[in-house]
């Protein structure tokens, strides 16, 4: 599985985290889909951030 980077854009790793949630959710998924959204948390901080 590849993991979004910055460059990507949101989109795309919303899309990815939507399509994890049509497989059964076991632990190592879960633990996937926690860093997908921590990592697009990361990205939007930084925007934030940057955008004052």
């Amino acid at each position: 599985m590849m993991i979004c980077a910055a460059e990507t854009g949101l989109p795309e790793c919303g899309q990815r985290v939507r399509d994890l949630r049509l497989l059964p959710m076991n632990d190592r998924v879960k633990d996937v889909e926690i860093l997908a959204l921590r990592h697009q948390i990361t990205v939007l901080e930084r925007q934030l951030s940057t955008d004052h």
